[in-house]
């Protein structure tokens, strides 16, 4: 029995459908909660955690309701989602953290939204954030923290709680905004970037977010003037980044050692290393994860007696606090996300996800939802490279792939009530 419950709302210029409405309806407001939660805002309006658990039950409340109305999935799938959220589930109970829940969570919800609404979604509401946060610092609104190293050097966090939280928050708009020019990526764009990383290098003095950045700006910038992308190896280079990221940046950390070759490669990651390799070798890498006290100058009351103890390898994070299955998982997304959008032309995505890997080995935002929107892609609907009747076909034949069975994931059997439901109403109750 096949029904169709997709309802379109025509707003211009685009076309949602009540999917793409109450995922994002969900998926925005905790995103734009969560964003304000890394900046100074946190002074003066409550975001504590009656706060935040009511975004993220709105959140819950409006990916539900998709699946219930909207999604169709073949039992095979049901079965594979519901072991991948029953092993971010023990991780959350077990360890004591929610957020790598509510990532796949929303990953999930994201079953088949168009990818680029994601993304224009995410950069318009990012960037109108960030603008705000910046300019509530520069007139007094928010306090405008800044930090000095033992050199002198002042670092400015511009509204935000911490210098690597305003950066990180720039990489990763740009990073959206690079994948939604695609191949209209220009000079003049890589000279912005430029110029925005030797400004965040200046005033923060955040210098792997501002070598990432030019990075970033060449990678796109070959991207889109050369081939370089068609030859096979470096579309496997892309594919297989995350993994090998994520074992270098692990067994680079539980190699260290305190000799004096080690010690000055700690120095060049300013210490990460060291600090990776502390708590790696006191807490170990369980199945589900654990609880870790860590403290960083990310928060407002940091206590000296304890001192400073943070783990920004984004891989090592995930390890140590949600546990290595959960690190499998979100390793493999990484890999079948590349995989998706290669198979159907969308190299710029695949590169995102390339510089999501790298710049994890020293940043911790990789499951963070006020971050990275790139693994939340993984079931996402790709628009291929194609347009016009090509795009029409394409579309038609996915249509014609639809099975039969549709079965609704969370929680299992709903749909089969839903369907039931409707028949009734739609034979006037015969």
């Amino acid at each position: 029995m096949k029904t169709n419950y997709m309802v379109k709302i025509k707003t211009a210029p685009e076309t949602y459908t009540s999917a793409e409405i109450l995922f994002f309806a969900g998926w925005l407001f905790y995103t734009i909660y969560l964003f304000l939660a890394s900046t100074m805002f946190i002074t003066i309006f409550p975001m504590d955690d009656s706060v935040r658990n009511a975004f993220r039950l709105n959140m819950y409340a409006m990916v539900i309701l998709k699946m219930f109305y909207c999604d169709r999935f073949s039992l095979k799938k049901t079965m594979v989602y519901g072991v991948i959220l029953l092993v971010f589930l023990f991780s959350a109970l077990i360890s004591g953290y929610a957020y790598q829940f509510d990532y796949m969570f929303l990953a999930l919800g994201a079953y088949g939204v168009k990818n680029e609404r994601l993304l224009k979604l995410y950069v318009k509401f990012t960037i109108s954030l960030t603008l705000i946060v910046i300019v509530s610092s520069f007139f007094g609104i928010i306090e405008n923290r800044q930090f000095f190293r033992t050199s002198g050097t002042v670092r400015n966090c511009f509204g935000f709680i911490y210098t690597t939280d305003f950066a990180a928050h720039i990489f990763y708009i740009l990073l959206a905004v690079s994948c939604l020019k695609g191949k209209k990526f220009k000079f003049r764009d890589m000279g912005i970037y430029f110029l925005i990383a030797a400004a965040i290098l200046f005033f923060c003095d955040a210098r792997l977010d501002a070598g990432l950045i030019i990075l970033m700006a060449i990678g796109f910038m070959l991207y889109a003037k050369t081939r370089l992308f068609n030859y096979q190896i470096f579309k496997n280079i892309l594919l297989f980044a995350t993994p090998v990221c994520c074992f270098f940046s692990i067994a680079v950390t539980a190699l260290y050692r305190r000799t004096a070759f080690w010690k000055a490669f700690d120095s060049l990651t300013t210490g990460r290393l060291s600090l990776g390799w502390r708590n790696l070798k006191y807490y170990g890498i369980k199945p589900f994860g654990q609880y870790i006290f860590q403290q960083g100058h990310g928060v407002l009351d940091f206590n000296s007696l304890y001192g400073y103890n943070f783990v920004d390898c984004g891989f090592l994070q995930v390890a140590l606090e949600y546990g290595s299955l959960v690190l499998i998982l979100v390793v493999a997304a990484a890999v079948f996300t590349t995989y998706r959008f290669l198979k159907k032309g969308r190299t710029e995505v695949a590169l995102a996800i390339f510089f999501v890997a790298l710049t994890s080995c020293f940043d911790h935002h990789i499951l963070e939802i006020g971050y990275n929107p790139f693994l939340m892609m993984v079931f996402a609907s790709i628009t291929p490279a194609v347009s016009g009747e090509t795009y029409a076909l394409f579309r038609k034949k996915e249509e014609e792939k639809e099975e039969e069975i549709y079965v609704a994931p969370v929680p299992v059997g709903l749909t089969y009530m839903r369907d039931v439901w409707y028949q009734v109403f739609k034979d006037g109750g015969k």
